[in-house]
């Protein structure tokens, strides 16, 4: 997978970027306010953030091209300690969490000079008290390999010499608070440099004319955060029911028939990573795979999301990586062949209708407020780790969040449906919750290939009160990792 990279920027293997106090020499420290979120719990500080910006990386190492193994699409950030378990650790942990929030699609590896074969008891319990959860992860020595494969090198309290093996720009965060002492100081210390790192990422990261990838879609995109274009292809050529227990529902194309297509750039000219779900009837189906091939987008799910529907539509999840355009050119022609209508231009002070439903009430039963579209109150719910396809970050708005529709049905009253995006020990918690509501479960499945960690989909459905269901999907919605509701 590609991904955003600091370019022009090489460091001297005999001269590191030295950094203390947040000041990178002849550069005055800034000051940010910065908030942290684990597990829907918020810690506030203020701290001086390093901006290691490659504007200075290049001022300060010359402008010489970089080699290869700096700029690969894969190249991670690398943190080094002494054991790989504390300060390394955190760094990860935190940079993981800041880029994705950022949608900054780098990864980053923590490693010890001289690493241990555990994190220690006191560090995993202090971790886990912010939000922090290590699965399988396991200390790792450093290697020359990691050192010649990394984008930016950022080490604690080692010798200059352990990462003289870098082709990459370095800098030393020494001197900082033992974690072991006290570690909310060296928790925000690190937090500061890492936060801004990130954000000099960020800023330096390659783009997209989105406008040209517009004109090539068809339609306009909507930006999301974490700088996630998306593209909607409603259905509202379909006219589809289902059968109800408590009454036949029409379906509105937002509450299940809204097709959609998500990029993110990922470095380098044109490159982006594009995930969605394209709504079909059953003869749509072979032509538009034939056609999304022969552009190079692939298929990574085909199902059915409903019960007791008519007619019978199919969701084919398609994933695809590479040039903006070219994707958009086969986007593009694979929905001419379906009766997906020709996008249409709103109206510039367009307001949501209002819609027959309690919205505050629903809001307040589930503990997270939502928005109308289309004749739906639609809710979309976070995870709180993030999600990797391959190497890749990917941006919760391309398509990892629990998504709760609401579609009024009269006498407060709604027909909900979406998907709860769950991990596997999630699953059977989640099918008892909804089953325990009276909410059916309607479908479960994969979306993608090689995400981790590995997630499933499940697909709802209820015709009942509305506030009632509310309550159901919000027990359902504590069972999993999802981004917690603020107070």
């Amino acid at each position: 997978m590609g991904r955003s990279r600091i370019r022009g920027a090489r460091a001297s293997r005999d001269r590191p970027i030295a950094v203390s106090g947040g000041v990178t020499s002849g550069v005055g420290p800034a000051t940010h306010e910065l908030t942290q979120s684990h597990g829907g719990r918020m810690h506030g500080w203020s701290a001086k953030a390093l901006l290691v910006s490659t504007v200075m990386l290049v001022a300060a190492h010359g402008t010489q091209s970089q080699p290869a193994s700096v700029t690969a699409s894969d190249a991670p950030v690398l943190f080094i300690c002494e054991h790989g378990t504390v300060k390394s650790l955190m760094a990860k942990l935190l940079f993981d969490q800041y880029a994705a929030a950022a949608g900054l699609s780098v990864r980053s590896i923590s490693r010890g000079s001289a690493a241990d074969t555990a994190v220690p008891a006191w560090m995993q319990a202090r971790l886990i008290s912010d939000g922090f959860t290590l699965g399988t992860w396991k200390p790792a020595a450093l290697s020359a390999a990691d050192l010649r494969g990394a984008r930016f090198v950022a080490s604690f309290d080692v010798p200059a010499a352990v990462s003289d093996g870098a082709v990459a720009p370095r800098v030393q965060w020494d001197s900082l608070p033992a974690a072991s002492e006290n570690y909310a100081a060296s928790r925000d210390a690190i937090a500061a440099r890492v936060r801004g790192l990130v954000d000099s990422l960020v800023a330096h990261a390659h783009t997209v004319d989105w406008t040209a990838i517009d004109a090539a879609m068809g339609r306009a995109g909507v930006v999301q955060p974490g700088d996630v274009h998306r593209y909607n292809f409603p259905r509202s050529d379909l006219s589809v029911t289902v059968t109800s227990a408590n009454g036949d529902v029409r379906l509105r194309p937002a509450l299940a028939l809204g097709g959609w297509i998500a990029m993110h750039a990922m470095g380098g000219a044109d490159s982006v990573m594009a995930m969605g779900d394209l709504v079909l009837t059953e003869n749509e189906v072979a032509p538009v795979i034939s056609a999304l091939q022969a552009g190079g987008v692939e298929q990574s799910a085909l199902h059915h999301h409903l019960l007791h529907e008519s007619p019978r539509v199919l969701y084919m999840h398609v994933h695809a990586t590479g040039s903006a355009q070219s994707i958009a050119v086969a986007i593009h022609k694979a929905v001419a062949l379906t009766g997906a209508p020709a996008a249409t231009q709103p109206a510039p002070t367009a307001v949501a209708a209002p819609i027959e439903l309690d919205t505050a009430g629903v809001a307040r039963a589930l503990g997270r407020a939502g928005r109308v579209n289309g004749g739906v109150y639609q809710v979309s719910v976070p995870r709180a780790e993030s999600i990797r396809d391959g190497a890749m970050v990917i941006p919760p708005a391309m398509g990892l969040g629990t998504v709760i529709n609401f579609q009024p049905t009269g006498a407060g009253k709604a027909a909900i449906t979406g998907d709860f995006v769950m991990i596997a020990p999630e699953v059977n918690p989640v099918i008892r919750a909804l089953r325990a509501a009276g909410i059916e479960v309607t479908s479960l499945h994969n979306h993608m290939l090689t995400d981790e960690p590995r997630l499933f989909f499940m697909h709802f459905w209820a015709n009942d009160d509305a506030v009632g269901l509310a309550r159901g999907l919000r027990t359902a919605l504590d069972v999993t990792n999802s981004a917690r509701p603020t107070p």
